[in-house]
């Protein structure tokens, strides 16, 4: 079974009718009648329409035919004629109508390539904008790495100075307790040295060798005996 209409015939009339009255009898195309239905297949609307426009040719030149009483060749020659122009006109509607549509299409489809050269032109510059981005993110994350990688040696840096300053601190404690001790050493050396130039014998008349011996005490001293 074929698909069934989408107007019926008097629809298709009907419509027509309606459009030549409002456009005070002008010459109704096909594609005005299917806008006006708001659908339908133009060929069919264009048959449709024609064959009443034909047969209503016919009918008023019958009737002015009676009227004027011209022969029956005369009168045959003339629905003939005026068919063939109504066919005519009908099938041109069409084709009109078909290379409007055509048009139409081709002005869609340029329209619609150049949109698509915008979008693909808009993905490349918000490609190029993200690789920019992630470039700017890769080069800040390594700056802070290597601002974290100094600051750590820095610190390490002010330890070991701190540990060096404490170590030099201590030997200095160290020393200044050392000369002290060295001192006090000394001092007792002198002492015992001069008790022992006391005690000492000697026979009448000899020097007493002052210091001598707390001389020699001193550089044992410095040389660690």
């Amino acid at each position: 079974m074929g698909r069934p209409a989408e107007f019926s015939d008097d629809q298709i009339i009907q419509a027509g009718l309606e459009l030549e009255r409002e456009g005070g009898g002008r010459l109704v195309p096909p594609s005005v009648i299917r806008d006006r239905l708001g659908g339908g297949n133009t060929r069919r609307i264009a048959q449709i329409w024609g064959a009443f426009l034909k047969n209503r040719e016919l009918e008023a030149a019958r009737a002015k035919a009676a009227k004027a009483e011209l022969p029956m060749a005369v009168r045959r020659l003339l629905d003939d004629e005026r068919s063939s122009l109504e066919g005519r006109l009908v099938v041109l509607c069409g084709d009109i109508y078909a290379a409007a549509q055509q048009e139409q299409h081709a002005r869609q489809a340029v329209d619609l390539e150049a949109l698509k050269r915008e979008l693909a032109e808009s993905q490349q510059k918000l490609d190029a904008a993200y690789a920019d981005n992630d470039a700017m993110f890769e080069a800040k994350r390594a700056a802070e790495t290597a601002m974290a990688t100094m600051t750590a040696e820095l610190a390490e840096q002010y330890r070991r100075a701190d540990r060096a300053e404490g170590q030099a601190a201590a030997i200095e404690g160290m020393l200044t307790a050392a000369r002290a001790e060295n001192a006090q050493l000394l001092e007792r050396a002198a002492r015992a040295e001069a008790a022992l130039d006391r005690l000492t014998p000697r026979a009448p008349g000899e020097a007493v060798p002052v210091g001598a011996n707390l001389v020699v005490g001193r550089a044992d001293l410095r040389s660690g005996a």
